[in-house]
This record gives structure tokens, sequence and C-alpha cells, in this order.
């Protein structure tokens, strides 16, 4: 899936402390989703999750995708 597709594609780059904790959170989200929809607050618990879910992604994203160097215009004389 999301991670094993994440670890191919960024190789060797070195984690930050913040990319580390999101890919333990992906991690350990997909191991108690089945017990999430189960408990009592089960849906309350699990539109936190979804909402996790759709930010952890960009704040990947955005660790692992510096913007490039502007590129020069050319000058006009």
């Amino acid at each position: 899936g999301f991670l094993a597709g994440f670890g191919l594609a960024i190789g060797d780059k070195p984690l930050g402390t913040e990319a580390k904790a999101v890919l333990e959170d992906l991690a350990a989200i997909a191991q108690v989703q089945d017990a999430l929809e189960e408990s009592e607050d089960g849906e309350t618990d699990y539109m936190e999750v979804m909402e996790y879910m759709r930010v952890a992604p960009l704040l990947l994203f955005t660790e692992f995708n510096e913007p490039s160097a502007p590129q020069p215009k050319p000058s006009l004389h």
C-alpha cells in the first residue's frame, strides 16, 4: 500500500522527526482500523482518523518535495 510505495520512492533519503511520526501513525492506524469501527465512540473516532489520513500524506509531500530553485527569467534588453 501507501507505506511500501512511499518507502520505495524515498529510497535512502533521511526521514525527519515529523515524517517518522507520521509514518508510524499510518502503520498503527492500519493495524487498528477494525477495532475503531467497533468502539462505542467509533464514528467520532473514525472521523478524526480520516481527517488525519487526509492530512498525513500532505505533510509527507511537503517534507520530501522541497521547492526547486526559481528559474532565472530572461532579461529583455
